[in-house]
């Protein structure tokens, strides 16, 4: 059993201009305001946005291009905010305003895609109000008319003293902080971590460039993992780890799995650059016996059931 939690565990860290309301009055009025998350409602001439100013969370709804009918504003430490992730639905953030009993619900995030990419993510957003815990409306937005800045209003959180959502989860971490414009710089919290960590189980810094590179560093031992696996007789087929991966983990579909995948890269040539990386990392990249044996006959994962 440690070792499908191992191999889950491992397989998880692998898969690791805002949309302004027209009008000149209304845009006047906001335009201190940095806009985190905007879009118009399906079948509605109805738009609504979360803004920041200052140390509190903004909420507007009303008719395009007019004054909002609807505004509510809480700060940011008091903020119900919460954070979801699951397989096939991605909903990054939830922002939740109260007008005495009645309650809106913002949650912006991805789901998968169609044909011919169901692997690809495609942005959505969702409204839900209650009015004393009893659903009234539930409206969604046009993809297309979504614009976010993602994780920017956890990131003013954060700068506010803020650590937790609302329901206890400790905010991630990011290697990059974004100023007001978006730039990119890197994290000194999170930077700091990563130090400490590597100092604690002597790992020197190595840069890894390269897609290809960073590719063999995060998921050869996902592959390395899933040999293990099946040495061990947790799982019979390299399938079945396929299709866990792909449905419980979001793998990309077209690329079958992780074990599909190393199958189409060459064993050998997977086991000849793990034993190179085991050199300068350690026994965590050592290929499994399965996976040696495989590559010294030319097999792949589909030949071992």
């Amino acid at each position: 059993m440690m070792r499908v939690v191992d191999g889950l565990m491992m397989l998880c860290a692998a898969m690791i201009a805002v949309c302004l309301w027209t009008g000149a009055p209304v845009a006047a009025q906001w335009h201190a305001e940095e806009n985190v998350l905007s879009c118009r409602f399906k079948g509605q001439d109805r738009v609504a946005s979360v803004s920041l100013i200052g140390t509190r969370a903004i909420y507007r709804e009303g008719r395009g291009g007019r004054k909002p009918e609807l505004i509510l504003s809480s700060p940011l430490a008091d903020l119900d905010y919460r954070r979801e992730d699951g397989a096939g639905v991605t909903i990054d953030e939830i922002a939740t305003f109260a007008d005495g009993d009645t309650v809106y619900r913002f949650a912006a995030g991805f789901r998968n895609g169609a044909q011919p990419d169901p692997s690809a993510l495609r942005p959505f957003g969702l409204l839900t109000v209650t009015r004393a815990g009893k659903p009234l409306a539930k409206q969604s937005c046009v993809p297309a008319s979504i614009v976010r800045s993602p994780d920017r209003l956890l990131a003013r959180m954060r700068n506010a003293g803020r650590e937790r959502t609302s329901d206890g989860m400790t905010f991630p971490n990011y290697p990059y902080d974004y100023d007001e414009r978006r730039r990119p710089s890197e994290s000194d919290v999170t930077s700091g971590l990563i130090r400490e960590v590597a100092a604690a189980h002597g790992i020197r810094p190595d840069a890894t460039s390269g897609d290809e590179a960073l590719l063999a560093r995060l998921l050869y031992p996902v592959v390395n993992e899933g040999a293990k696996i099946l040495e061990e007789g947790i799982a019979l087929r390299a399938s079945d780890l396929d299709i866990a991966a792909v449905l419980g983990y979001n793998w990309p579909v077209y690329r079958g799995g992780p074990l599909f995948w190393a199958d189409q890269i060459g064993l050998g040539r997977i086991v000849t650059e793990m034993r190179v990386l085991e050199g300068r990392y350690g026994e965590a990249f050592r290929p499994a016996h399965l996976l040696v044996r495989l590559a010294e006959k030319g097999r792949g994962f589909g030949d071992a059931a």
